[in-house]
């Protein structure tokens, strides 16, 4: 009786472990493969990335030593490569796209958007915009806002160093 309920007990343990040990490796090859298309971006720069972090389906990276930010997206649909040298950027600020919904106790504001957005020196060049989060791809945000004011408190850092 006692080995009948050990291994109920255990089968019980595997089948609530299984499902987080199979999406804990299914991210990290995601992040592995986000690396090496941000790596490869780097190379072409004739640089490393010294900072790196991850998104839901993006990674950000940072060249100190080249003062380059690296972003790399990899969508279902499209891929996205952006590099952006920091000698030419003026300020770099967070942007929220938001819109009111309705609801039984008033209005509340939703987020559709979470973009990075790069301002630079020359006004005749159009600002950059790295998109971390967009409500038509994922429904709900995860650690993107904690990201981006990581990401805009490290590059406007950067730029007053």
């Amino acid at each position: 009786m006692e080995l009948g309920t050990s291994i109920m007990g255990l089968f019980a343990i595997a089948l609530f472990v299984l499902p987080v040990v199979i999406l804990n490796k299914s991210r990290k090859n995601k992040e592995k493969e986000l690396l090496v298309g941000l790596n490869a971006m780097a190379s072409s720069n004739n640089s490393h990335i010294e900072i790196v972090d991850y998104g839901m389906e993006f990674a950000i990276g940072l060249s100190k030593s080249k003062s380059l930010v690296f972003f790399y997206k990899k969508g279902k649909t499209q891929e996205v490569r952006t590099t952006i040298p920091l000698n030419q950027v003026q300020k770099c600020v967070p942007e929220y796209t938001k819109r009111k919904i309705r609801t039984k106790n008033g209005t509340e504001s939703v987020i559709d958007k979470i973009e990075l957005l790069f301002h630079f020196k020359d006004r005749g060049l159009e600002s950059k915009r790295l998109e971390f989060f967009n409500s038509e791809e994922y429904s709900q945000i995860n650690s993107e806002i904690e990201l981006i004011e990581k990401w805009t408190s490290l590059i406007n850092g950067s730029l007053a160093a």
